[in-house]
């Protein structure tokens, strides 16, 4: 009698863009967010929400001219404003993907997203409630409308999705971690689809007091040439807010529904060092999963937040590392740190760099550390590969490879 052993076959999935939306300083639609990035557009400015006269923080990234009338009425009044931008973005990223919800099964659909510190406009509306009105005036929807999971919730809610989701909350790295657990979890089998990003909202009294204490943030009030990563001289990082969300699915299952891939996210890896070895292991075994040099990566966006330690940190791989032809830009200069909203706001940008076979410049014009040679004119140039980093100032790493499909 003959036996055979038979080796399970283990076919490796692909994840790939289908949907993306936005609201971003630069523009509230992806075509707005286009193009303000190729006219080279800044949108740091002078906070306008309320009086900084007294302030740390006297310049961010802000949004203006908001649309919130796609909320119904009824739930607008029950949600912070992180979460109506996520609703709005999410909204977007599903209609570009042309995702028919009523076609799919919503048990395998997940959400993912990153916040870094909650809603602050209903927490700040809720101590004036409690501390000048009395504790009967607090809204009452404030408990679930204040806490960094609440997009991913109302998002599952507004939509009837039922699959496997989380919430992450890791500094400038949130919406990284989103993005790397998300692919995950289609990998592993739990979900076809999932609805990734991430959603800011800290531009208020509150928040920007709180933000300051880190000693991160620029306190000064010139943002002509935005929030200048990089700098010689230490600067700081320059707050923003707004929302980016992604739709990302199985390959296959994209291909079953006919939908128009955009991008291919190739991998995603994930490592802790706050060091310029760390930083290299976590790119170098991302290239190494996919037998790939640096001289394979068209075009690098860095975490470039414009913060000294972090900033050296990248200046030093690039230096080191990076291939020569390897184009660097660093779209957030336009609009500031995202956290949450960072890294899906990265790859909206580095899809269109793909789609247009074109590259939007960093704008200001300054000396850089160690002279880098960050992107100065708008640049044509077919991108294949884009490598997206993100950090946060504790030392998580995360290194994204998004391939044009």
């Amino acid at each position: 009698m003959c036996y055979w052993k038979m080796k399970k076959v283990i076919k490796i999935k692909k994840i790939v863009l289908t949907g993306r939306g936005i609201l971003n300083p630069l523009g509230l639609t992806l075509s707005e967010f286009r193009d303000g990035l190729f006219l080279n557009k800044n949108a740091i400015k002078q906070i306008e929400k309320f009086n900084v006269k007294n302030g740390k923080i006297q310049v961010a990234g802000q949004l203006s001219n908001v649309d919130y009338s796609v909320i119904p009425k009824r739930l607008n009044h029950k949600i912070d404003t992180f979460i109506r931008y996520a609703l709005i973005a999410s909204g977007q990223a599903i209609k570009e993907s042309s995702l028919c919800l009523t076609n799919e099964d919503l048990y395998r659909i997940g959400v993912f997203v990153g916040n870094n510190s909650g809603g602050w406009d209903i927490s700040e509306r809720g101590f004036n409630e409690l501390y000048n009105k009395g504790i009967e005036y607090i809204n009452p929807w404030q408990a679930t409308a204040w806490f960094p999971a609440a997009p991913q919730g109302f998002i599952s809610i507004v939509n009837k999705i039922h699959g496997y989701s989380k919430s992450f909350v890791a500094d400038r790295a949130s919406g990284a971690m989103a993005l790397k657990f998300g692919v995950d979890s289609i990998k592993s089998g739990l979900n076809d689809v999932i609805i990734c990003g991430g959603s800011e909202a800290p531009v208020t009294p509150l928040a920007t007091i709180c933000y300051a204490q880190t000693g991160d943030f620029y306190q000064g009030t010139h943002y002509q040439k935005g929030t200048m990563p990089f700098l010689t001289k230490e600067r700081g990082e320059v707050l923003g807010e707004g929302s980016a969300f992604l739709v990302l699915e199985e390959k296959e299952h994209a291909i079953k529904r006919n939908a128009s891939i955009i991008a291919e996210i190739e991998g995603v890896v994930t490592n802790f060092g706050n060091n310029i070895d760390a930083y290299t292991q976590c790119v170098e075994r991302l290239l190494e999963q996919h037998n790939l040099e640096y001289s394979d990566i068209d075009l690098y966006i860095p975490e470039g937040c414009a913060e000294e330690k972090s900033d050296n940190i990248e200046a030093k791989f690039i230096d080191k590392k990076l291939a020569k032809q390897t184009l660097i830009t660093v779209p957030k200069a336009a609009y500031g740190s995202l956290y949450g909203a960072s890294t899906s706001t990265d790859i909206v940008s580095a899809s269109i760099f793909m789609e247009e076979a074109k590259v939007s410049r960093t704008i200001g014009d300054y000396e850089t550390i160690r002279n880098i040679n960050i992107l100065r004119n708008n640049t044509k140039k077919r991108i294949q590969r884009v490598l997206i980093m993100s950090r946060s100032r504790e030392g998580s790493n995360v290194a994204i490879l998004l391939r044009k499909n």
